[in-house]
């Protein structure tokens, strides 16, 4: 059910001052289920001032190394990561 509230409302947006620590939101469901053949999406979320970036590490031989960038891997917008068949 959707209701339009009859009085008004007022929102204030504000710069934070100084620098704010990244907070990572994570799924808690951390299991991905893919079909053979399609691309997979990996979501990555973080809020922060300055807004922070995103780098994806994999595991290799019980070291963690940046993944390689390229035609199967990508980064989108907002720390996604897209895996393509």
């Amino acid at each position: 059910e959707v209701q339009t509230s009859t009085y008004p409302g007022r929102i204030i947006v504000t710069e934070p001052n100084g620098n704010v620590q990244p907070r990572i939101i994570v799924d808690k469901y951390n299991a991905r289920r893919s079909v053979l053949g399609e691309d997979v999406t990996l979501p990555c979320v973080a809020q922060g001032h300055p807004v922070p970036g995103y780098y994806w590490k994999r595991e290799l031989q019980g070291q963690s190394v940046p993944v390689a960038l390229g035609e199967r891997l990508t980064i989108l917008s907002a720390g996604l990561l897209r895996i393509s068949k």
